[in-house]
């Protein structure tokens, strides 16, 4: 049997191969003429990072940073929106970005801003103070944002929010950020200047006596309660799939989990290949709190905030 397999190896690559001198020195040829088309990345993203201030004591502490990408496809372009960054960026290759600082934008100071794309429109919500209303333009390479100043309102605010469509047109915030609290649904009305339809359903929270990734902590080694933040929503097929960050973002660990289900409200389950997102080495490190976006060719691509850290716990930057 094993002679079999030589001999037949053997007439496969016979058949194949060009014994002639002229091709032979085609084949020289086209490797000595290919040339790479493609372009590739190294991450950090690069972006002009907004520079931060922390007063700790008596010392002022200045740090250049970055968080909590929401990233969008929009008519075959690409939005970001990220933590405290008074605009956003947009890119039609995901390599090369331009700032760009709207005419009129609400959220100036915004923390972990939501995005989404509904009827022609980007559609955002991020207010600081965690009650605001959502904002919207079909023309963000303008930014003439605009709102009927509808406050969203539920009981204990909104912290990183996620704003869903879904097929049917029906949308839905997903938010929290705690070590105590679950993430959280509700149905909002696009109707009604998105306000809430019914009362938030609690879905899930970490477990990390059962899934080592989620204990807190630089390399998972603090019994503290580990944070749940940074929901984002992904549906492929019939399938909804519920991204998370898990920890803190400060930790070496800091990374994205997923669950799914077949309807927004779940019940969710644990996916087995969690994390999806993890990096706890090397220089710029984590990978937590992103959005997962599907490019022109149906790719998908996942970001994420990872730390550097030198000047300030909170110094970090964009990962894809």
């Amino acid at each position: 049997m094993k002679y079999f397999k030589i001999i037949l190896i053997n007439l496969l690559f016979i058949s194949c191969k060009d014994t002639s001198d002229s091709g032979l020195a085609h084949q020289e040829q086209s490797v000595k003429t290919e040339k790479r088309n493609y372009k590739t990345y190294c991450n950090p993203v690069d972006i002009d990072y907004s520079y931060m201030s922390h007063y700790r004591a008596k010392n002022k502490v200045s740090y250049r940073s970055g968080a909590d990408p929401a990233v969008v496809n929009f008519k075959g372009r690409y939005y970001m929106f990220v933590t405290r960054s008074h605009g956003y960026w947009s890119s039609d290759d995901m390599l090369n970005w331009t700032f760009i600082r709207p005419q009129s934008w609400y959220f100036k100071g915004s923390n972990a801003p939501a995005a989404a794309v509904k009827d022609g429109k980007i559609i955002v919500y991020g207010d600081p103070s965690g009650r605001g209303p959502i904002i919207e333009t079909d023309n963000p390479e303008l930014g003439d944002w605009k709102t009927n100043f509808a406050v969203l309102n539920p009981p204990g605010g909104i912290q990183d929010p996620d704003l869903f469509v879904d097929d049917d047109g029906k949308v839905y915030l997903y938010e929290e950020s705690s070590n105590k609290w679950l993430i959280r649904v509700v149905e909002l009305d696009p109707d009604n200047y998105y306000v809430p339809m019914g009362e938030q359903k609690d879905l899930f929270t970490l477990h990390p006596d059962k899934y080592g990734w989620e204990r807190f902590g630089q390399d998972h080694k603090s019994d503290l309660e580990p944070y749940l933040e940074g929901p984002w929503m992904v549906k492929h097929k019939d399938t909804y799939y519920l991204e998370y960050g898990a920890l803190c973002t400060q930790w070496n660990v800091y990374a994205d989990g997923v669950r799914t289900s077949k309807s927004p409200f779940g019940p969710f389950e644990y996916a087995p290949y969690n994390p999806i997102s993890y990096k706890p080495g090397g220089f710029l490190k984590g990978s937590g709190h992103g959005s997962t976006v599907k490019d022109n060719q149906g790719n998908y691509w996942h970001y994420a905030t990872m730390a550097i850290s030198v000047n300030y716990k909170f110094e970090r930057r964009i990962g894809i």
